[in-house]
């Protein structure tokens, strides 16, 4: 293989061609599987870095940018992150060698500055770059030359600049997803002769990527490529990779399946220097270019183990050497391949991976055992350390007894208070709590009013209980408790409708121990006892109720009893009808004749209040209208003084008298019978007769409504 110097892409990939697919999920991703949540965006490239702005092009080939071991812990596989990495065989035992430029496979990602077609830009100006993004997870972006500034502008309008590792430019932006919209890559030429530097942005989608892995800092260089078409894992694809140096020096090799028809793709880089390389894998597939692209370490063979250093949050214990909550981290050094993270174990427990730049609590009080290690990127591991770390996370215990809190002591009442306090774990400060009074003391009583008592205790990390007792110390109750009796007003009837409650409250300087309340019913005396200051009776019963009532207090004063007169009707009144009624007139089956004189008689009566009112459409003791044929209604309404209504409804029938035949009387001399009244009587046998089938239609129904 051949040297070749910097280069720029096919000029005629267009931009268009670089966004007809999904591109490119980064390895940082599946690092940070091995590392806890939310700490792999700590290592997100693309932060400004000192290093951003490179020499001049005189000074280009002494650029060798240290490696980054922050960086590059993203780059690791998820099984090279916690272990360690059994690379594939090396393709040769022989060095690397930079390759030529026509044994290159460009890739079509690439574009140039659509106003500018030879790329070129000139001292102190800058090409900007535009590319439009649409539902990335994920954007990978560089720029290779010497003398150049890079950055990217987002979508959203934010720029970043790019991190700079000798000739390269990169940056990785992605976990939460990217802003939709055109991007725009500047490269500033800050050098003294025009330069064309090569440069590409693509991304990946959550249908389209190519995922790549690599090792980190080891003597072989291994890249791992996973490519995902159309949601799909591929498998017989043409899959390429290059790698840039820091002074500029590219190699590339193919990237063969790692077994016959397999998704995944992996190749070896032997004998290259030391230092970070930027190297980018991609294939093309249906004329859609997929590339993934990040900054991975190469580092001689090396047995050196790392120097570890545990640190703690807060930093250190308070005076008594005890923390109250305490977070761990680990932290190291290595002069050669790069720190890359610990081990460490808890108490004799499992071990665990304690990644750079994680904190880890520790859980549980007392006094804890941390063994722990650190390693290097080539899994050179340090001696066991141990170290001790005390916590007590939790208060002390104080039991108080003797004073009740809100409990009221009579003057003069004897009165102790007890208490004890402890603490579990670090013990407490001075041995003991302190409290207004020594346990066993005898509590003052002689004076009234209201008393508070405090006792605390604090532990030696610091953490604190306070007990606070409120109590009241009172002079000899010699007064009756008062009773308030609360009431709806009383109706103008005098009369309560359906129901009503009472309401006690009493009150009293010594406190209240009870109400009571009692009253006669028919079926005999109810008597209660309520063990507190209020207290409620529902009477819902037609009926003259004398509620009787008092209350006593704490010191055994009783109040007066006093009497209360309830009044309650609870029932509608109701209608008595005698006529018409549901018996037969002189016609059968209920009917009336037309005519027939029928006298009305009704009553009406009340459990509870009493009639106020009873009226019917036809007064009591007058004549049924039976003048009209058809069916009628007598309504008759009742009406009590508390105020329940009653309507009671009675239909009848009247039926019409048949029409007389014959010419004359016997007064009209014609020849006719004399008029005796018999005709009269066979007349009316005859309507009976006509009507003896008819049918009764005496109907009574009854309506109530109240209130």
């Amino acid at each position: 293989m051949l040297h070749t110097p910097l280069r720029r892409l096919a000029a005629g990939a267009t931009a268009t061609a670089l966004l007809a697919g999904a591109f490119l999920i980064p390895a940082a991703i599946a690092a940070a599987d091995e590392l806890p949540p939310g700490e792999a965006t700590e290592s997100v490239v693309g932060e400004p870095s000192p290093e951003a702005a490179a020499p001049d092009d005189a000074e280009a080939s002494e650029l060798d940018a240290a490696p980054d071991e922050a960086d590059e812990q993203t780059a690791l596989a998820p099984e090279q992150a916690a272990e360690a990495v059994d690379l594939p065989t090396p393709d040769a035992a022989t060095p690397e060698t930079p390759v030529a430029a026509e044994q290159l496979v460009p890739t079509a990602a690439s574009t140039d500055d659509p106003q500018d077609p030879s790329g070129e830009i000139a001292p102190g100006d800058t090409l900007e770059i535009p590319y439009t993004v649409t539902g990335a997870k994920m954007v990978f972006v560089y720029a290779i030359g010497a003398s150049i500034d890079a950055a990217v502008v987002r979508g959203d309008g934010f720029r970043v600049p790019l991190n700079a590792n000798g000739v390269v430019h990169s940056g990785e932006y992605y976990w939460l997803g990217q802003p939709d919209g055109v991007w725009t890559l500047q490269i500033s030429n800050i050098g003294t002769r025009p330069i064309t530097p090569e440069y590409e942005l693509s991304y990946s989608t959550s249908s389209g990527t190519l995922e790549l892995f690599s090792s980190a800092n080891a003597p072989a260089l291994s890249l791992t490529a996973d490519p995902i078409v159309d949601g799909s894992r591929r498998s017989g694809l043409t899959v390429l990779s290059e790698l840039t140096g820091p002074d500029g020096t590219t190699y590339s090799k193919p990237v063969p399946p790692i077994f016959p028809g397999s998704t995944q793709y992996s190749v070896n880089y032997t004998g290259l220097p030391d230092g970070r390389y930027f190297a980018r894998v991609w294939t093309v597939v249906d004329g859609v270019t997929y590339q993934s692209s990040r900054t991975v370490g190469v580092h001689a063979a090396e047995t050196d183990p790392p120097t570890v250093t545990l640190s703690t949050t807060p930093d250190a214990p308070n005076a008594n050497g005890w923390f109250r909550s305490v977070s761990l981290a680990f932290s190291g050094t290595d002069a050669g391949s790069g720190y890359l993270d610990a081990a460490f174990a808890i108490d004799g427990g499992a071990e665990q991976i304690g990644y750079l730049g994680v904190r880890y609590p520790l859980a549980g009080d007392g006094e804890h055992t941390v063994r722990y290690r650190g390693r290097d990127y080539q899994h050179n591991y340090s001696a066991w350390e141990e170290a001790t770390v005390r916590v007590d996370a939790t208060a002390p215990q104080i039991a108080l007894y003797g004073i009740a809190e809100g409990a009221r002591y009579a003057v003069g009442e004897e009165l102790f208070v007890e208490y004890q306090c402890g603490d579990a774990t670090s013990g407490l400060v001075g041995g003991d709590c302190t409290a207004d009074l020594p346990d066993g003391a005898r509590v003052d009583t002689t004076t009234p009013g209201e008393y508070r008592f405090t006792i605390e205790a604090t532990d030696l990390a610091g953490n604190t209980n306070r007990v606070v007792r409120q109590y009241s110390v009172i002079a000899p109750d010699t007064t009756d408790p008062v009773v308030d009796v609360e009431q709806p007003a009383v109706p103008a009837s005098g009369w309560y409708l359906d129901e009503v409650t009472v309401r006690f409250t009493a009150s009293d300087e010594s406190g209240i121990r009870l109400i009571h309340y009692e009253y006669e019913t028919n079926q005999g005396t109810v008597r209660r006892d309520i063990e507190a200051d209020t207290a409620e009776v529902t009477f819902d019963r037609s009926q003259y109720y004398r509620l009787s009532y008092w209350a006593e207090d704490a010191a055994g004063n009783r109040s007066e009893s006093r009497d209360l007169d309830l009044y309650v009707d609870a029932t509608a009144p109701w209608v008595d009808m005698t006529t018409p009624a549901d018996e037969p007139s002189i016609l059968p089956n209920g009917h009336y004749a037309q005519h027939e004189s029928v006298v009305v008689d009704f009553s009406c009566d009340d459990d509870a209040s009493g009639i106020a009112s009873c009226e019917g459409s036809t007064p009591d003791g007058e004549l049924l209208p039976t003048g009209t044929p058809g069916t009628h209604e007598l309504r008759i309404v009742a009406t009590d003084v508390a105020g329940h209504r009653t309507e009671r409804v009675v239909s009848y029938t009247v039926d019409a008298a048949p029409a007389q035949g014959g010419t004359g009387t016997g007064s009209s001399g014609t020849g006719g019978l004399a008029s005796t009244g018999a005709e009269n009587v066979v007349a009316a046998l005859g309507l009976a007769a006509l009507l003896l089938g008819a049918g009764a239609a005496l109907t009574i129904r009854r309506r109530v409504r109240t209130r």
